[in-house]
């Protein structure tokens, strides 16, 4: 995507599949992974519907609620250790109490 390569991780906990990340380095590129993210936006929001989003002047993020899942995109656009990652996870459910 944009001339990146995400590689996956997975993540466990309690034999069940918790979390999966997809993350490109993106130093290589000239937009630092900009052009990526905004590719990764989109088919978020025909996906999911409208983001709740935030940037500040190193990164920039979009995050969407699905059901049992929470994703999120971020892109942290540092020359040194620039980024795009997709995160799916499985939503945890938590009361006042609990925190």
């Amino acid at each position: 995507m944009a001339g990146l390569m995400f590689e996956p991780t997975f993540f466990f906990a309690a034999s069940e599949l918790r979390r999966v990340e997809y993350v490109a380095t993106a130093q290589a590129v000239p937009d630092n992974g900009a052009s990526a993210f905004g590719q990764l936006v989109q088919w978020g929001r025909g996906v999911f519907g409208n983001e709740l989003a935030s940037r500040d002047p190193g990164s920039a993020y979009a995050a969407w609620t699905s059901n049992d899942a929470d994703v999120y995109v971020q892109q942290v656009s540092d020359p040194r250790r620039a980024t795009v990652r997709l995160v799916y996870k499985a939503r945890q459910l938590r009361d006042g109490s609990e925190l």
